[in-house]
């Protein structure tokens, strides 16, 4: 009976350090697919607005450590006007979707904090090319998976920026120097929206600003902190990303000068 006892015992516990196994490795691929979730990763271009023969360079940015090793697809999303000729000879037009993709890129295995990855620098503006917007997608998929866990997106704009209000998140220009320390942004932005602001001197980080980014009114966003102190009369690029979104916007050369 005590033998008995002593083997169901052994098997409870084996049963028991199994399911303990098994539950910290299914918390270990739930956090770090939370990160790819959590907006942790953003799309940073070469600015929004294209001339021709301009080229969009798209990078991945980590705006914290990610560990699990993943892969990326790029895609550009257009729309373009075209004519078509009925049996009668009567001429129509019609707005259709273009869509370029990139071929899934190798497996990635981790991402330093502030890390940055160049994905795609061969898309480029021609004479010929639909003036508007043309959505950016990076689909990011685990390395043993065959659907994405989540798409990061940004726009850029050929020649004209759009009216369509296709874009969830999009910085236009900045509108003004508050203060030293505040900045305000025109643009399109939304009032629930957990932004992140990254200021960059070409591919170095200067800082990233998680609080007090919000948007303040219709078309309108304001970064309120002592980071702004650091690029006052200093040329520099700004990031936006939407945490919640995944939408980012990325503007060139931005100088700001206070008013007094």
């Amino acid at each position: 009976m005590f033998f008995r006892i002593t083997t169901e015992t052994k098997r409870l516990c084996h049963l028991r350090r199994a399911a303990m196994l098994l539950f910290l490795t299914s918390l270990f691929v739930s956090a770090a697919q939370a990160q790819l979730h959590d907006g942790a990763l953003a799309i940073k271009t070469n600015g929004n607005l294209f001339r021709s023969g301009g080229a969009v360079r798209v990078e991945l940015i980590a705006l914290e450590r990610v560990y699990e090793p993943f892969s990326v697809e790029v895609s550009y999303h257009w729309r373009e006007t075209v004519k078509e000729r009925d049996e009668e000879g009567k001429v129509t037009q019609k707005e259709e979707e273009r869509v370029l993709r990139r071929e899934r890129s190798p497996a990635i295995e981790s991402m330093s904090e502030s890390q940055l990855l160049v994905l795609d620098d061969e898309f480029h503006f021609g004479e010929a090319s639909f003036p508007g917007r043309y959505s950016v997608e990076v689909a990011i998929f685990r390395s043993d998976t065959k659907e994405p866990v989540t798409k990061l997106r940004t726009c850029v704009y050929f020649k004209e920026y759009g009216g369509d209000g296709g874009c969830a998140t999009e910085l236009r220009s900045l509108k003004r120097v508050a203060s030293e320390q505040s900045l305000v942004l025109a643009g399109t932005f939304s009032g629930r929206a957990r932004y992140t602001a990254v200021l960059l001197d070409g591919n170095r980080i200067i800082t990233k600003i998680t609080n007090a980014v919000f948007a303040s009114a219709a078309n309108e966003l304001t970064i309120n902190s002592d980071a702004i102190k650091s690029v006052v009369n200093r040329k520099f690029d700004l990031l936006i990303h939407d945490r919640d979104s995944n939408h980012s916007s990325t503007i060139s050369g931005v100088t700001p000068v206070l008013p007094y």
